[in-house]
């Protein structure tokens, strides 16, 4: 047996009512419990906001709000990293500009 699948182990996961097993690494562990939370808390919004549905679609409802979420943080990420490309251009031409023509 190779030292990876001797790590895995089986972790219970709840989501509204139901428990799920799932099997991951060790180190991949407090990831998941932390995205099973993520899922969940989504999921009692879902319910809590909107019209009793089966458990399908509101699965398919939280996957698609946490994909609009991620989507729109890689956007912002991608802008931001323009933005300090943009920055660092403009400050190495100031610093080109005050050298003087020499310089």
């Amino acid at each position: 047996m190779s030292d990876q699948a001797a790590e895995r182990t089986t972790v219970t996961i709840q989501l509204l009512d139901r428990s799920y097993q799932v099997s991951c690494s060790s180190a991949e562990r407090p990831l998941l419990l932390a995205s099973a939370e993520l899922v969940g808390l989504t999921m009692q919004q879902i319910r809590a906001n909107g019209k009793v549905m089966g458990l399908e679609r509101m699965l398919a409802m939280t996957a698609l709000n946490l994909a609009q979420e991620l989507l729109q943080r890689r956007q912002a990420d991608a802008a931001t990293a323009d933005l300090e490309r943009g920055l660092d251009d403009l400050s190495e031409r100031i610093q080109l500009a005050l050298a003087g023509p020499g310089g």
